[in-house]
């Protein structure tokens, strides 16, 4: 998507559980995926508010990573869990 005004939302359906530090991400309870701490918060922030670039800015500023490399990064990493249908794109 060229556009940086998208806005990611975690899919409806999908559930995050914390079970003894680990994180698992669920659609139905059968069938799970351990993620890590940072995704689970990542999905957090994946709430339909904010755009793509607000995304970038605040965890640029986070982490101290260079807006553009954060940008890089970001959007394979969203397209990821797009294509796994744990984001939608609004």
């Amino acid at each position: 998507m060229a556009n940086n005004d998208f806005r990611p939302v975690k899919a409806k359906d999908l559930k995050i559980i914390q079970y003894m530090n680990n994180y698992f991400a669920t659609f139905d309870g059968k069938r799970l995926w351990r993620i890590e701490k940072w995704v689970a918060e990542l999905l957090k922030m994946c709430n339909g508010k904010r755009t793509f670039s607000t995304l970038v800015k605040e965890l640029s500023h986070i982490t101290g990573l260079e807006e553009d490399k954060m940008e890089e990064g970001l959007k394979k990493i969203l397209d990821e869990l797009r294509e796994k249908g744990f984001v939608v794109y609004l």
